[in-house]
């Protein structure tokens, strides 16, 4: 006879299954990375990086192979003069960033290019920079042959210059902003001018306009989410956003303007409002805590850093699970790697990446193992399925990719979680690997996971914080059959 302390622990046994259908039939372009090419340039050189140190990271991306990387560009780096006729690629800052793309496409990486600098402050300057940018464009996919920038963007983050009219942007910016900043009309123009260059240059088939790029508070994200819809409906983009909301809800109490319903909520939102066929990618993301800025990714309990925590990184994996679910499809985490940046040279290093900079060894954070379990995992073309069963302390995420199904649980919860991974009656063995916190190596180059092989009907346990992702009928992972094959 069983204990009952056995017949407790069996009760509480969760059994993940696949959803009957995928979430849906649109491409999905998986994990990716802000992954500009300023760690070549004299800014980080005066730091110490050299020769040994973009080896490391080359042959980090290189086994990463990132689903896509989002570029920053400043328009005088090809063209100091702002003319689309004198583009050039001779100086450091254009350099660096042809060939961070030629990188990332010797990778199967695709590249968004975000239109980042110079920013319009008169009217007549918007449509000047969108042809020099077009101009620009085309010259890297053609003259240079850099077939891998899939996507651009006119300006980083939007919302914070074209601001729109309405009492919520009043209250949020104040009044003072509105002088000083075009409105969103000519955000309007910019893009619409921007889609029909891409089809005049014969581009459009290869690169999609992408809009909204918003990041204030989920208020103004959502306002700007349903202008960008009403704008650009009848277009062929995609849109995106940004989010680094703290998931707490204790953080928002008092304060409307910036309430936030939850990662998974506000994709949900999204999704329904874009349809079923529009693509939705989240461009920026990651764990931040109290006193959040831009050089700063913020303190949880006791000021603890949240950024380099194993709390960071399980906020970071499940906000993937959540928002994927919910129709998500593909997330641009913000940053690879700690960087000195061009825009923010006198903070020093930029220490967002999911490895620290050369003065700290190039060590991996945690979310360097968690975030690139799922990048092998959930990879581009895969179908995205939503997995039943799992309750409220497990993130669950499934896919299908060829003969592979794979289902991903993240222990979110304080306590051990007993799960069972069901692949639709399926015999025999599964492989599976784990990310567990208290096994993660204090120094490593590659990414960190353990691996083992058991029956499909198995019960697995996972440690507080200890993500899963189990994979059957293969004996392999798709990359391990590359390795072998190459």
């Amino acid at each position: 006879m069983e204990s009952s302390g056995l017949q407790r622990a069996k009760s509480g046994m969760k059994i993940l299954k696949l959803d009957s259908k995928p979430v849906s039939l649109r491409p999905f372009y998986g994990l990716g990375a802000q992954a500009d090419g300023h760690i070549y340039d004299s800014r980080n050189a005066r730091y110490g990086v050299g020769k040994q140190d973009w080896e490391l990271i080359e042959r980090r991306l290189a086994r990463l192979k990132l689903a896509n990387a989002r570029m920053f560009l400043d328009l005088r780096w090809f063209s100091p003069g702002l003319e689309a006729e004198g583009l050039g690629t001779e100086s450091e800052d254009a350099r660096c960033c042809v060939e961070q793309i030629a990188r990332h496409r010797k990778n199967g990486t695709l590249c968004n290019l975000v239109l980042f600098q110079p920013i319009p402050r008169r009217p007549d300057e918007v449509s000047k920079l969108v042809d020099i940018f077009m101009a620009l464009v085309e010259r890297l996919a053609d003259r240079e042959g850099l077939g891998n920038i899939r996507w651009i963007t006119l300006w980083n983050e939007p919302d914070s210059q074209f601001l729109h009219e309405s009492a919520l942007m009043r209250r949020v910016f104040g009044d003072d902003a509105f002088a000083g900043r075009l409105g969103w009309e000519h955000y309007a123009s910019a893009n619409r001018q921007a889609y029909r260059e891409l089809e005049l240059r014969g581009l459009s088939r290869q690169v999609q306009l992408m809009v909204a790029d918003c990041v204030w508070g989920a208020q103004v994200r959502a306002e700007r989410m349903r202008l960008a819809l009403e704008t650009f409906g009848e277009m062929d983009v995609a849109y995106s956003y940004h989010n680094y909301n703290p998931e707490n809800p204790d953080f928002y109490r008092g304060n409307p303007d910036f309430a936030y319903e939850g990662m998974g909520q506000e994709a949900a939102k999204f999704r329904k409002w874009l349809g079923n066929e529009r693509p939705l990618l989240l461009t920026e993301f990651n764990a931040v805590g109290d006193g959040f800025s831009s050089s700063f990714m913020g303190c949880g309990p006791a000021g603890a850093e949240v950024h380099g925590s194993v709390e960071g990184a399980v906020t970071v994996a499940d906000k993937v699970l959540k928002a994927a679910a919910e129709g998500v499809d593909g997330f641009t985490i913000w940053l690879v790697h700690d960087i000195v940046i061009p825009c923010a040279e006198s903070v020093g290093p930029f220490r967002h990446g999911l490895w620290r900079y050369k003065s700290e060894g190039w060590h991996p954070r945690p979310a360097y193992h968690y975030y690139s379990a799922l990048m092998d995992a959930f990879r581009p073309g895969c179908a995205i399925y939503r997995v039943r069963g799992a309750g409220t302390t497990l993130g669950a995420l499934g896919c299908i990719e060829g003969e592979y199904r794979r289902l991903a649980a993240l222990n979110t919860g304080r306590r051990p979680a007993r799960v069972r991974f069901e692949f639709g009656g399926m015999s025999g063995s599964m492989s599976l690997r784990r990310v567990d916190p208290a096994r993660l190596p204090a120094v490593s180059d590659m990414p960190a996971y353990s691996e083992e092989t058991a029956d499909v009907k198995a019960e697995i346990v996972l440690a507080p914080g200890e993500l899963v992702i189990a994979q059957a009928c293969t004996s392999g992972w798709p990359q391990d059959r590359q390795a072998k094959e190459a």
